[in-house]
């Protein structure tokens, strides 16, 4: 829905997370942003904004309107998770909400490689904000003995008392190793990861990780 559309019927609240629309003016910036509890949106004409859920708990912002071409359009995906969160996706996940609706959104943003493990694995994937986790299903000595025996390759494995996991503010306090493979590179990862407004993850066994599909900037991901 428009901006102008809402006639100041605007969505106070998303889940824990305030929604304060801030006025046009020669200071104001055409980038949503978070602090704290509160996530700042410019009231621009061309914003449009459409909830994930009936109760505004996750949305979706548009900059540059619905019909804009590419490049012209900035994305932004927020709300509360465990806590409220916004971050900048990529704008090639919109064609996912323009046919799929939520669904399709969350199903496009879910790692590619998360999907198949799930699917061949049968099991379900773990996730901490924008870190998801798979139980590989084998301890550290059968992932060597496996690598070793079917690919002629060594799994390194290397302590970890502080790794930022794809770079992000998710940190591993355990050990990891990465596997490359002809059609996926994998990183394995025990122990327990921490994150800013996130439970720890403990991961007792070694799981495979992955990270959110479609983000704007990975690294910078909330």
């Amino acid at each position: 829905m428009r901006l102008m559309e809402m006639k100041g019927n605007y969505p106070k609240k998303a889940g824990k997370a305030t929604l304060d629309f801030v006025g046009i003016d020669d200071s104001s910036s055409r980038l949503l942003h978070r602090e704290k509890d509160i996530i700042y949106i410019p009231a621009f004409s061309d914003l449009e904004m459409f909830p994930l859920a009936p109760d505004w708990n996750t949305f979706l912002a548009v900059l540059g309107g619905w019909n804009a071409e590419r490049g012209k359009q900035s994305l932004y995906f927020g709300g509360t998770d465990e806590n409220p969160f916004l971050v900048q996706m990529n704008t090639q996940a919109l064609h996912s909400f323009y046919t799929g609706g939520t669904e399709g959104f969350l199903n496009a943003i879910r790692p590619e490689g998360i999907k198949r493990l799930e699917n061949s694995l049968q099991r379900e994937a773990r996730r901490q904000g924008d870190i998801f986790a798979i139980d590989s299903g084998y301890s550290w000595d059968e992932l060597k003995h496996a690598a070793d025996v079917l690919g002629n390759m060594q799994l390194k494995i290397e302590d970890s008392p502080a790794m930022e996991l794809f770079r992000t503010r998710h940190v591993l306090r355990g050990q990891h190793a990465q596997l490359h493979t002809r059609n996926y590179d994998m990183q394995f990862v025990s122990g327990t990861v921490v994150a800013p407004d996130h439970a720890d993850l403990e991961l007792t066994v070694p799981y495979i990780i992955e990270q959110t599909a479609l983000l704007y900037d990975p690294p910078k991901a909330d």
